[in-house]
């Protein structure tokens, strides 16, 4: 993480979703939004050129599960952290997400605040907030 931005890249496949997404945290001070992908492969391409400091990825990847993208992230050096978001929490999907080396998780329907706090805490900047559905 640089003194200035979290460096995010955004995983998801709905481009409506990423384009939101890369519009709040561009627009929140301490973020940069590094890149976007559609898919896992693309992610983990522009993870191993770009490293950034946060990887935002839907829990719900096509071509290659997130569980699989998050074992590739985690084994790079240096590794980013991934924060997944998901729609439902499937605990036992999402415990198997941390055990593969995800940071932590996010429901989408966490508010802006939220999810800026929520990649600041994976990022290792701050605590999630309080009672936000967010691991870490």
């Amino acid at each position: 993480m640089t003194a200035a931005n979290i460096r995010v890249l955004l995983c998801h496949d709905h481009e409506v979703l990423r384009s939101g997404l890369a519009s709040l945290l561009g627009a929140a001070d301490g973020f940069e939004v590094v890149a976007t992908a559609a898919e896992g492969v693309e992610g983990v391409e522009a993870t191993m050129r770009l490293h950034p400091d946060v990887v935002l990825m839907d829990l719900a990847m096509p071509r290659i599960d997130a569980l699989h993208v998050t074992r590739q992230i985690a084994a790079l050096t240096p590794p980013s952290r991934v924060l997944l978001l998901t729609g439902f929490p499937h605990r036992a999907r999402l415990r198997a997400a941390l055990e593969a080396g995800a940071s932590g998780w996010v429901l989408k329907d966490a508010t802006p605040p939220e999810l800026l706090s929520a990649v600041r805490a994976a990022a290792g900047g701050a605590p999630p907030p309080p009672g936000a559905d967010v691991v870490l």
